[in-house]
């Protein structure tokens, strides 16, 4: 809900090697295309998931070229591992073992390891990794690689319910970045491509992450 021109990017994730750049060169390529439609700022930004780094970048960069940014919105953008300290990495491990558990995998990996192997045919040869998981795994790597740079303007973290404690113990690392941080709770969990729970993008929750967005938005 704003009557300012919306731009939607999609830079390249990869080099003429077909390589995974680095976030920092993902964020000049979406710089490029942002400067050939506004030149000059003040800019709001805001990414998901991955697109929140590459968002981060950006606002470091032009923060750095003496351009406003007027707002920074990040849609559950985890904290990358290489920004965490000791204490934040021990409980982002607490808080995987945790999901884990809860999950019922670990406990469906244990009755696999303890069921007698029933006698029959051989195993089928193991299946062709998919694409866009092997892509998506890549991506994840540059993305626990980055260290973001302080943002001076003001942050807003978008938050899904179903991330709360996947981020417990871990969101200090965003305060850390943005001195002028704001969490907004929204419903919904990550919606990663291998993740079949119902997402904070998904029709049914879009629509409440676009309000409290616009409520934000400056």
């Amino acid at each position: 809900a704003t009557d300012r021109p919306v731009l939607g990017l999609q830079p390249r994730l990869t080099g003429p090697d077909e390589e995974h750049s680095t976030i920092e060169e993902v964020a000049a390529r979406a710089l490029a295309q942002l400067r050939e439609v506004q030149p000059e700022g003040p800019y709001s930004l805001v990414g998901y998931s991955f697109g929140g780094l590459v968002a981060t970048a950006m606002a470091t960069s032009l923060e750095a070229d003496g351009e406003p940014v007027a707002w920074l919105g990040l849609l559950d953008v985890r904290p990358p591992r290489a920004a965490l300290g000791r204490r934040e990495l021990a409980a982002q491990r607490w808080a995987a073992r945790l999901r884990t558990l809860l999950s019922g995998r670990a406990v469906r990996a244990l009755q696999d390891r303890l069921r007698p192997s029933p006698a029959g045919p051989a195993p089928s040869p193991a299946a062709v990794p998919d694409p866009e998981l092997a892509f998506f795994g890549r991506s994840e790597a540059v993305g626990e690689a980055f260290r973001p740079g302080p943002v001076a303007g003001p942050v807003t973290y978008f938050l899904a319910e179903g991330s709360r404690a996947a981020v417990r113990g871990i969101l200090s690392a965003w305060r850390r970045v943005a001195r002028d941080l704001t969490v907004v709770v929204v419903p919904g969990h990550h919606g990663d491509v291998d993740d079949d729970r119902v997402g904070m993008l998904s029709e049914q929750h879009v629509g409440t992450l676009a309000a409290r967005l616009s409520a934000t938005l400056r």
